[in-house]
């Protein structure tokens, strides 16, 4: 009726084309906070795929930028915080009784979901 998945398809082609142009600016590491606070990962055609193309594509001129690696060290420390405060979930549901048992292992692949 409102045709929202063609709609979608051409956001999506319409913010490739624009990483193709942009990928080198350093507001780069900001579009990338953007799309993955704004958005989910359930749907395989999203921004965030795009985004990840993007870095595959120029990973070699992107890692060498300032901006770059503080986003790396950024989605290092968020990964780290919400690992350990799903792993305190599973620990203070265990005490209360629930049967949860929470590895790291496991807690980073619950986080991984996000």
């Amino acid at each position: 009726m409102f045709r929202i998945e063609g709609l979608k398809r051409l956001s999506y082609k319409k913010f490739e084309q624009q990483l193709q142009q942009h990928w080198i600016s350093d507001m780069f590491p900001d579009c990338i906070r953007e799309v993955y606070l704004t958005s989910n990962n359930t749907d395989l055609n999203t921004t965030r795929k795009a985004v990840i193309d993007s870095v595959a594509s120029h990973k070699q001129e992107l890692v060498p930028k300032r901006s770059f690696q503080e986003l790396i060290r950024e989605a290092r420390r968020d990964r780290e915080r919400a690992e350990k405060a799903v792993v305190r979930f599973y620990d203070e549901a265990g005490k209360e009784g629930d049967s949860f048992a929470m590895t790291a292992k496991t807690a980073r692949e619950v986080t991984a979901l996000f």
